[in-house]
């Protein structure tokens, strides 16, 4: 169940199943339906563009996201997930950790990071919560991260925020980590806590508005992790692939093609989900194997069951999230579902999520007009129409 964690607003989409009757489910004959809505969206198998090398450094981003350990492993509490990262990404590392941070690991070849809060989706916005960042990144050898690790840039103050005072980094320990490099920088809002630690070619950061125990916890469980990890090499990109069973085709196009555009196995895919530990047990249910994401995602369940369990299961979750929500039924659209609901409490903005399955598939869709959200799963339903 993706909301709102790295698709652009208004197509957040994710794709439903054939028109296979689950026993015990009462389902109208596709035959005797109208044609949904679809607008301008296309209602047949795209073909994909070709990837760049920016999406191929992001799939072998993807294929080190599998192995960050999920952030409910660290701490329960932090189970709803923020905006990751993947590919070279050392600018967008600066907005996420800390300027000096993302300085000293400019030279990366390639890395990942996950996010999570405490935060559920839905609540008010100025609620405070318990925030923790956690990525991997890869440098040419052990030497190169070891110097990253001891840039002088890590404890240099960070620009200050709108024009603000910068603030000063305390330097502290990381218990059991000798090595590791560390600092607390309190502001108005929050204290947060940086660490990072070198591991053979391998930086390990994490940044948390928790305790410090989280960044050791992350580092605990990070280590052994790479240990089975068979990295790529940088001339290899090349040959990686960010498709799986060719399932991209069953998307709808972004507005804009990005690096996250990608069929992901489900433990990947877990960390960007909008609640991590359901993801976790909504996914073993079902039998996910393969999400596709692009202008919405695809849920590929072990079967039509697996399918009209996943939607059940996400429409339930949504409706816990956003209080005063209302539910209604795409036109032409067996089995559709649209929630639409306030962005969070209190808030006169409102989003439509809409989940159709069709035979093993799944399409899940959120957009801020409920009109293209209606349009969107109606031209998803008849894509997956014609899925393997």
């Amino acid at each position: 169940m993706v909301r709102r964690s790295i698709a652009a607003v208004g197509a957040a989409l994710l794709l439903a199943g054939c028109s296979t009757t689950v026993a015990g489910t009462p389902e109208a004959d596709p035959s005797g339906m109208p044609r949904p809505d679809t607008g301008s969206y296309a209602t047949a198998p795209r073909t994909v563009e070709p990837m760049t090398e920016k999406v191929q450094a992001a799939a072998e981003g993807f294929r080190m996201m599998e192995i960050i350990p999920l952030a409910t492993q660290i701490d329960g509490s932090v189970r709803y997930p923020g905006r990751p990262g993947v590919g070279r990404i050392s600018s967008s590392i600066g907005s996420a950790i800390g300027e000096g941070v993302g300085k000293a690991l400019e030279g990366l070849e390639v890395g990942a990071y996950t996010s999570a809060g405490d935060k559920a989706p839905g609540s008010k916005s100025t609620d405070s919560g318990k925030d923790l960042i956690t990525g991997v990144f890869r440098f040419k050898d052990e030497a190169a991260a070891r110097a990253a690790v001891g840039n002088p840039a890590v404890f240099a103050e960070d620009k200050g925020f709108a024009g603000s005072t910068p603030t000063p980094k305390v330097p502290v320990t990381v218990p059991g980590y000798a090595n590791a490099k560390a600092y607390t920088k309190t502001t108005t809002y929050s204290t947060s806590t940086v660490g990072l630690l070198a591991s053979g070619r391998y930086v390990l950061a994490g940044w948390t508005t928790g305790s410090l125990d989280w960044v050791k916890k992350f580092f605990d469980l990070q280590i052994p992790a790479l240990k089975d990890f068979t990295p790529t090499p940088v001339d290899k990109f090349s040959t990686l692939t960010r498709d799986h069973d060719d399932l991209l085709k069953y998307t709808l196009a972004e507005s804009t093609p990005t690096i996250y555009q990608a069929t992901l196995n489900a433990r990947t895919m877990t960390p960007m989900q909008s609640d991590i530990t359901a993801a976790v047990k909504d996914f073993a249910d079902a039998g996910v194997d393969y999400i596709a994401r692009a202008g919405n995602n695809v849920y590929r369940a072990r079967d039509a069951a697996g399918a009209s369990l996943l939607a059940d299961r996400f429409i339930t979750e949504t409706r816990t999230f956003y209080a005063g929500s209302t539910e209604s039924k795409p036109k032409g659209v067996p089995g559709g579902r649209c929630l639409t609901y306030p962005s969070y409490s209190g808030s006169k903005d409102t989003s439509t999520y809409c989940v159709a399955p069709v035979g093993r598939y799944l399409a899940e869709v959120s957009d801020t007009q409920q009109t293209r959200a209606n349009q969107a799963i109606g031209a998803s339903y008849l894509v997956l129409r014609e899925a393997k």
